[in-house]
């Protein structure tokens, strides 16, 4: 819409990005300029009251013209680098490092000991309420297990290993979690979702992933299906010539035969295969998974680590 004010035309860009003041600033400036030219070229070229009329009447019709292209121009610009930055945040997800963890000091060091002094668990159960932070320990743990540059309470944070890592698209590191069946029976056609739900909170509950995939909240699994992509994953060789990783996310979602399938596989892994299982609810977790797995628990938020 163009609005007048006085003999100051002001056109207004619809959903402006720029701050009023400036927007008001930057078309002010150019209505006043334009305007004194407007009346400096009517009185040199108007001889009578008529021809006055027309002449200003053509002239705001430029003016107009002129304001909208002024206005877009700096408004299309401007959307041009918003689109810009938004795809460079797309990319940018929270660092998965020990510090990004909240509290859990003693679980921190522990995990860095188990690296260091190369007595990794093959499978290990972060067992933990919403909230207290394990599948956020668990890919802290992962990428630190995978750096190429370890500092003495961290990973670096910066060589490759750890970049993919951040980005949770390393070639070696396996997400499972559960899926409503009729969207989708295994976790690859929603690892998108996956990834920007933990870019965006890694401390979600199965509730909210649940309203992330599902508009209906139908109830979620890790089927039979799921548990042949994760032997099928597990099969090949490591991409970088490492460790190969799976990171089961509530695991008490497993249904009967997707736990009875992967029982082999979890008792006698591949060479260098580790796998994470996070849950909330050991009770819902096959007795015979739980005796193959070594049990991590994480304990309730110390306050005062957090403050």
């Amino acid at each position: 819409p163009i609005t007048i004010r006085s003999p100051i035309i002001l056109i207004r860009a619809p959903l402006t990005a720029f701050p009023p003041l400036f927007t008001e600033t930057v078309t002010l400036t150019a209505s006043l300029i334009f305007q004194s030219i407007l009346f400096i070229g009517i009185s040199e070229t108007a001889k009578d009251p008529q021809d006055v009329k027309a002449t200003t009447t053509n002239k705001y019709k430029f003016f107009i013209f002129f304001n909208l292209v002024f206005k877009y121009t700096f408004f299309t610009l401007h959307i041009v680098e918003v689109i810009k930055n938004n795809s460079k945040k797309s990319c940018t997800f929270m660092s998965m490092q020990f510090k990004s963890v909240f509290g859990q000091k003693r679980l921190k060091r522990e995990l860095i000991k188990e690296v260091n002094e190369d007595r990794i668990s093959h499978a290990q159960l972060f067992l933990g309420k919403p909230g207290y932070g394990g599948l956020p320990l668990a890919l802290a743990f992962i990428q630190y297990l995978f750096c190429e540059n370890k500092q003495e309470n961290d990973s670096c944070g910066e060589c490759s290993q750890c970049r993919k890592n951040t980005s949770l698209q390393h070639p070696d590191v396996h997400f499972s979690f559960p899926t409503v069946q009729v969207i989708s029976k295994t976790t690859s056609p929603l690892l998108s979702d996956w990834r920007i739900q933990i870019e965006e909170q890694p401390y979600f509950s199965l509730n909210t992933w649940l309203k992330k995939i599902d508009s209906k909240e139908r109830k979620p699994i890790i089927s039979k299906d799921e548990s042949q992509e994760i032997i099928k994953k597990l099969s090949l060789r490591s991409l970088e010539g490492g460790y190969k990783v799976m990171i089961i996310w509530m695991a008490e979602e497993m249904n009967l035969q997707c736990s009875n399938k992967l029982l082999k596989i979890i008792e006698e892994p591949p060479e260098k295969t580790i796998f994470l299982l996070i849950a909330e609810a050991q009770e819902y977790i096959l007795q015979t998974i739980l005796s193959r797995t070594q049990i991590v628990k994480i304990p309730q938020l110390d306050w005062s680590e957090i403050t």
